[in-house]
């Protein structure tokens, strides 16, 4: 029988390769849509998906000329010649992604089994002050089951109790927190008994806490803590005075070790669950956790190492004095604004001390703070420019300066920000009173409603608009709704001035504009995360990320380019603006970014705190530092009291005069 004339079930195997040929196609034409994305191959070296579209679609037709047997053997040939190098060049793409997964930020903690070793000998020794010493090793022995030695089958309970941390705390009581707090880091997160992986490590924090409260000295407080941490760690050792270490002899059956592996610092935050105790040690928990986690895993330990180490005693008294929410709510935000890291804001999930708002908003120059925007139906008096003098009594000056002990961030421009958007929040709908002093001089006093929405810092003012002839305008801090339509206007722009004061609302900037921008392909920063397996950030690893890539699309924009930028543009804003910054894409004006860029980890604690933490490094295209640096402008601009009581853009105005300049 010829194979044109096979029964059609005999060929129905090809349809099968035409589906998939098919999916590829259209896979390969979404992917395109896309500017962005991973290299496939070679680390620097960049891989258009359109070169895909070729190969797939000589695939596709392939499969439906052998399916059809529409020609003869020779063409039938080349058809099978053709399927089988589409095959293979799509075989190899895929092997190239397989090769690049392990530079994807997927990480996670694992016990790693390791074979015995002088090293697997070695022992960790901790200072925990009064005295005290922890000495453990971060290497556990393993028996032929993988089980750690000695075995301990049974889930540690943990008994909550009903005794708090006593209030007010004492100078023995503070200082055994601090002793707790240290060695609880150490075991948590470097000890890896079969124990402490089922253990409720944050049930514990909140029970030893009220435990070791009650020491009365030195050696009380080590009694306590071998008997606390031993069902967890009974290989670890507390010491006091002179005593030195006895030798960790290995158990009988001691077939290896085991140690933690921390990659990234994701997967640790999403293991920290809430617990419930008595108010004080519950409160006082979640500051022992978020020391620890920052201590040993934040990326950028080196910038706030020592103020972070002496925060953890002032922090633990502060915290334990707080008689209400708003009261540990703000001592919690005035411990992390020690880190320094602008993804830092806590929140408390029961208790908002800025639910409500002002009916205004505000700019900050020179300490003091000058209305920007007001709600409607207000009192008259109250316009754009007038200075606020206090806030239900307290003066605006103490009221920023409160605000401002409490944002974590790394440049005044990032703490001034901070200040305009928390400055009008309220705890309550009830009118408050506000002085104020008029541009004429004339002070004035109110009682104003407080909105349950804040206004927002830039109005309504066209989103795209045409300053002056051939000069254009976008703020890309707000959506595009019709990006297609918004390149058209602006291939026609002599000049663009681009907004990016704040956090990009969508990707137009990636997608649509920057593509426009760049003759070839241009990489995002470098980033990294930690890979730990010892305490206190020694024997580091790091492990390099794709970075994303922007391709060229379409004709290159023509007109000069200037971004807007200030404190306010953090994390995805500073990758961008990095871009700019690095590949000479148009002019930086305004103030430094906030200098905190890298994915953010959420974590939910005990006491009903959460918060964002920045827990990948970031470093500049020429790989120095990023952290607390962030991108800086080409011409700096700072708004002034004259400019803001005036109603004028400063940064905006000195855009246009640059754009002219050229």
């Amino acid at each position: 029988m010829s194979e044109d004339h096979r029964p059609p079930l005999r060929r129905a195997w090809l349809l099968l390769p035409i589906l998939i040929w098919g999916l590829l196609t259209v896979l390969t034409l979404v992917l395109m849509q896309f500017p962005t994305g991973p290299q496939l191959f070679l680390g620097e070296h960049w891989f258009p998906w359109s070169w895909l579209l070729t190969p797939v679609a000589a695939g596709l037709m392939s499969s439906l000329a052998l399916w059809l047997r529409r020609f003869d053997g020779k063409r039938r040939i080349g058809f099978r010649v053709a399927l089988l190098a589409s095959a293979g060049i799509v075989a190899l793409v895929i092997a190239g992604l397989a090769w690049m997964r392990h530079t994807l930020p997927s990480e996670g903690s694992r016990r790693e089994r390791i074979a015995l070793s002088s090293e697997s000998g070695s022992l960790v020794n901790v200072d925990l002050g009064q005295g005290l010493r922890l000495v453990y090793s971060p290497f556990i022995p393993v028996d032929a089951q993988g089980r750690t030695l000695p075995h301990q089958a049974i889930r540690p309970e943990v008994g909550m109790g009903d005794q708090d941390v006593p209030a007010p705390i004492t100078e023995q009581s503070l200082a055994n927190l601090v002793s707790f707090s240290m060695a609880y880091g150490h075991l948590r997160w470097f000890h890896p008994t079969d124990a402490a992986t089922t253990a409720d490590w944050d049930r514990l924090a909140i029970a030893g806490l009220a435990d070791m409260a009650k020491a009365q000295n030195a050696k009380e407080l080590r009694d306590r803590l071998q008997s606390f941490f031993a069902p967890v760690a009974p290989r670890a050792r507390f010491l006091i005075g002179g005593q030195e270490p006895e030798p960790l002899a290995l158990p009988e059956g001691t077939q290896g070790m085991v140690r933690w592996v921390h990659e990234g610092a994701y997967s640790i935050s999403r293991n920290i669950h809430p617990a419930k105790g008595p108010v004080r040690a519950t409160r006082l928990g979640s500051v022992v956790v978020t020391w620890n986690l920052l201590h040993h895993f934040s990326p950028y330990p080196e910038e706030v190492a020592a103020p972070w180490k002496s925060a953890l005693a002032r922090s633990l008294r502060s915290v334990a004095e707080a008689s209400t929410e708003a009261d540990f709510l703000h001592a919690f935000r005035a411990f992390t604004s020690i880190h320094r890291d602008a993804h830092i804001w806590p929140r408390a999930r029961n208790f908002d001390p800025r639910g409500h708002s002002l009916p205004f908003t505000i700019r900050i120059a020179e300490g003091r703070a000058f209305v920007d925007r007001v709600a409607k139906n207000q009192d008259p008096r109250l316009t754009p420019g007038c200075e606020i003098l206090s806030v239900d009594g307290k003066s605006a000056s103490d009221r920023i300066h409160d605000i401002a002990s409490e944002v974590s961030a790394s440049n005044p421009g990032h703490v001034r920000r901070g200040c305009e958007l928390m400055f009008p929040g309220q705890a309550t709908d009830g009118n408050a009173t506000v002085r104020w002093r008029t541009p004429e001089g004339v002070v004035v006093e109110s009682s104003l409603v407080p909105l349950k929405e804040p206004l927002t810092p830039r109005g309504s003012s066209k989103q795209l608009r045409e300053i002056q002839p051939g000069l254009w305008y976008i703020d890309v801090t707000r959506p595009i709704a019709t990006p297609r339509e918004t390149m058209m206007a602006l291939e026609q722009a002599k000049a663009v001035i681009v907004d990016l004061r704040g956090h990009p609302a969508d990707g137009f900037l990636e997608m649509f504009l920057m593509p426009r921008l760049i003759d070839g392909p241009v990489h995002f920063q470098p980033l990294a995360i930690p890979i730990a397996d010892r305490p206190d950030r020694t024997s580091w690893v790091w492990k390099e990320l794709s970075r994303p890539v922007i391709v060229p699309r379409g004709r290159r924009l023509t007109a000069r380019v200037a971004f807007l930028m200030d404190g306010e543009a953090m994390s995805y804003a500073e990758s961008l603006l990095s871009l700019v910054e690095h590949h000479h894409l148009g002019d930086l004006v305004g103030e430094p970014t906030a200098g905190s860029n890298g994915n953010a980890a959420d974590i939910s604690l005990s006491g009903g705190i959460s918060f964002h933490w920045t827990g990948m490094r970031a470093l500049r295209h020429d790989g120095t530092g990023f952290h607390r640096i962030g991108v800086r402008p080409t011409v700096t601009v700072v708004p002034t009291v004259h400019g803001i009581q005036a109603g004028r853009d400063e940064v905006l105005e000195q855009a246009l005069a640059t754009l002219a300049g050229k």
